[in-house]
């Protein structure tokens, strides 16, 4: 499933690296690995004319190491649970990086 999207809201993020987080400049973490949590609040979206809006996503992540050069990470993925199994799909291409 590809097709056309966009979203628009708000965007969360929280790690364990010290102040500013140095994997987002491509340097290592503080403390040897990073454990981030991300979120998404969609106020207005669309893939392929499915409407996204007012659905959220979260991804936590560990990356042991730095985030471009080092180690696989171990992601999850949070979909809303009020999102229809389309609305669902849909999020899940866009966040799966395959849209």
């Amino acid at each position: 499933m590809t097709g056309n999207w966009k979203l628009e809201g708000d965007y969360f993020e929280a790690c364990s690296c010290d102040v500013v987080c140095p994997c987002l400049f491509l340097g290592n973490p503080d403390e040897e690995e990073c454990d981030v949590t991300v979120a998404w609040h969609i106020t207005k979206g669309d893939f392929d004319n499915i409407s996204l809006d007012g659905l959220c996503v979260a991804g936590a992540f560990h990356t042991p190491g730095n985030m471009f050069t080092g180690p696989k990470w171990k992601v999850a993925r949070y979909l809303d649970a009020n999102a229809s199994k389309e609305q669902a799909d849909a999020l899940g291409t866009i966040f799966s990086g395959k849209a």
